[in-house]
């Protein structure tokens, strides 16, 4: 799956059009001098031999060459120093690439600090910077500089969906959907603004508005996990449990190591009265992720209701390791014993 960080794997778009374009005009500009060059070889040639009045009118037009070709020279010197930049800028960029992806995040700044400098137009540059910032806990700092990269490049969907992102985490969830909305404008097959409208929801408990997003998600990137095991989440919070079940159950197809997704597939099944198979899933659960030990409420709970009180009781303490859980765990365990 496609995550988080999609600018690290993004190619360096706007630099390479750049390149493209600084080369195409340094190529036409050298065609003409070429062209003009041996024009002023031709003229000189023919002056050779004629009259005054035809040498004058060659001579205008030799100096009238030359001047043309001074100026073709200029230019090009300058396209040839603005490739050089950009191509610096290209490689500043490509180190803080890689210093975010090893985690030195001062270094990725101090690089794509460099790559703005050389050319103030590279919108990916703002958000690899942005993203370092965020790092480093520096979120103002961090959103200054998302939205420096919108400025730069109003179509940038990623700006909009990091940003988003960041708001999101700062709690302000209604600037969090609408960025992820103006995501989508730019870029409507971004299945991870969806997935991340739908978070949003949840995490304001509006499940009801999450299910759908969710679904938005993983109908563009049916390969979707997360967004299969949120969707299963979702769905369980607003007790439509047998799709919940479904979803999870994809989820699972995609990342069969997915202890999440087992567990909430087992709260899923409990729901539904399926015990059996809520204890398979919570032993899935607990065998990809050991630390767990939420799914052994599940387990308990199951095996209670299929009149299975020792292997309930062991299932709450094995949840009661949890110092969350205990409380809960150990209150089971009491009305077991009875």
């Amino acid at each position: 799956m496609k995550k988080h960080f999609i600018f690290l794997i993004a190619t360096v778009l706007v630099l390479g059009i750049s390149s493209v374009w600084a080369q195409a005009d340094t190529e036409a500009i050298k065609a003409e001098m070429e062209a003009l060059t041996k024009k002023q070889s031709d003229l000189v040639q023919q002056m050779e031999g004629v009259s005054k009045g035809q040498y004058d009118a060659m001579m205008e037009e030799y100096n009238q060459n030359k001047d043309k070709l001074d100026l073709l020279k200029a230019q090009f010197a300058e396209l040839q120093a603005e490739g050089d930049k950009l191509q610096q800028a290209k490689s500043a960029y490509n180190t803080g690439n890689k210093s975010n992806k090893m985690g030195q995040y001062a270094e990725a700044i101090e690089a794509y600090d460099k790559a703005i400098s050389l050319d103030p137009t590279i919108s990916k540059a703002y958000i690899g910077k942005a993203y370092a910032l965020k790092k480093l806990k520096r979120l103002n700092e961090a959103q200054t500089t998302y939205e420096k990269a919108i400025e730069t490049d109003p179509t940038n969907s990623t700006a909009y969906l990091n940003l988003g992102m960041l708001h999101r985490d700062k709690e302000e969830f209604d600037k969090a959907i609408l960025l992820c909305q103006k995501a989508l404008e730019q870029d409507p097959s971004l299945a991870k603004a969806h997935y991340e409208i739908g978070s949003t929801y949840s995490k304001r408990k509006n499940y009801a508005k999450a299910v759908p997003a969710f679904r938005e998600a993983v109908k563009i990137d049916p390969n979707y996990d997360r967004a299969y095991n949120a969707l299963g989440v979702a769905l369980t919070e607003t007790a439509q449990y047998n799709n919940a079940i479904t979803a999870l159950q994809q989820a699972v197809a995609i990342n069969p190591k997915s202890g999440d997704s087992y567990y909430r597939m087992a709260k899923a099944l409990n729901a539904v009265g399926r015990y059996r198979e809520a204890i398979s899933a919570a032993d899935n659960a607990l065998m990809y992720s050991k630390r767990l030990l939420a799914a052994n409420l599940e387990k308990g709970e199951a095996h209670a209701k299929l009149g299975d009180k020792t292997n309930a009781i062991l299932a709450y303490q094995e949840a009661g390791k949890s110092r969350p859980l205990k409380k809960f765990a150990d209150y089971q365990i009491e009305q077991l014993k009875k």
